[in-house]
């Protein structure tokens, strides 16, 4: 629907409107002939509160704004002739819903996120941060796929206490970017951020992210072998991403306490090690499992591999 009007230079034209959903407003803006220099088109919030100017220049231009769901004033000022303009407006398909009244900038507001659900928000030019509350249930590696039509923005992971930052990604522009790094179990928040500044409409838009979580890299015993007199040569997969092994044996098949030993391999390249002093005669039961430090320098554990088996007869 076409708007119309005429403006002196001292004088203003207020249009109210609501949004029932976050997006962007397209104000498509026409003058006829000489514009005042002073002319300028203005979002403003319910508190009154201005978003963002535009200097209105002479002709049709479009002038774009970015904003949550709410009510808000549409302020076209000092034109000093005739304009009409024609508003469009485009969802910007927010999983869930924010609004000016109701953000999720906080991590005592934060919105719940499900691994490995594809999520869609937006920074818009009145919200400069989301935030994103997430359970780790289990240790390892946490991915962040993320792609956005933003520039200049900022990413981040931190656990429930705020005080280990898993990583952090700065100044990321638009198009994709992915990027794994090491976490221990337990809550952590998804931040994404611009300057809240800026409220350029390039620095400004909606994005899309999925988070996934694998555990910690596995082993597994290839080979076990009775090598020399009372030992036995323990081999195993090897992993990039992992600090260390574990490997533990026992005369027994369920590990019993008191019943086993454990060596503890802290080299990730190393795939074999020899286990001594084994009782001529006996069945040996091995085992093996990974290792990740944190950073808190703390051990992180994979489950056990299933078990090989050894009898020592030299």
């Amino acid at each position: 629907m076409e708007h119309t009007g005429t403006l002196d230079s001292d004088e203003k034209d207020v249009y109210v409107f609501s949004l029932k959903r976050s997006g962007k407003v397209n104000i498509q803006l026409t003058t006829e002939g000489y514009v005042y220099y002073r002319a300028e088109i203005s979002i403003y919030d319910a508190s009154d509160e201005r978003i963002k100017y535009y200097d209105i220049e002479k002709g049709s231009y479009n002038y774009s704004f970015e904003l949550l769901a709410g009510s808000y004033k549409l302020v076209i000022d000092s034109v000093d002739n005739e304009y009409s303009f024609v508003p469009k407006f485009t969802p910007s398909g927010e999983t869930k819903q924010e609004s000016y009244m109701a953000k999720n900038n906080s991590t005592a507001t934060a919105t719940y996120y499900t691994l490995g659900k594809k999520v869609t928000g937006q920074l818009a030019m009145n919200d400069s941060m989301d935030i994103y509350k997430l359970n780790i249930t289990k240790p390892g590696y946490v991915t962040i796929a993320i792609s956005s039509y933003l520039n200049d923005y900022d990413i981040s992971v931190i656990n429930e206490y705020q005080n280990d930052p898993v990583y952090s990604v700065t100044e990321l522009g638009a198009g994709s970017y992915k990027k794994s790094s090491f976490a221990r179990k337990g809550i952590h928040y998804f931040i994404i951020q611009r300057d809240s500044y800026n409220t350029d409409s390039k620095y400004c838009g909606s994005y899309t992210f999925t988070i996934t979580n694998t555990g910690i890299p596995t082993s597994k015993i290839s080979k076990v072998t009775n090598s020399s007199s009372k030992a036995a040569t323990v081999r195993w997969s090897t992993s990039s991403r992992v600090d260390g092994y574990q490997i533990q044996y026992s005369v027994t098949n369920t590990y019993k306490k008191g019943y086993y030993r454990t060596v503890t391999v802290r080299n990730k390249a190393t795939a074999a090690t020899v286990l001594r002093n084994l009782r001529k005669g006996a069945t040996y039961y091995v085992r093996i499992r990974t290792f990740k430090r944190d950073s808190f320098d703390v051990a992180q554990w994979s489950a056990w591999s299933s078990s090989a088996k050894v009898r020592i007869t030299k």
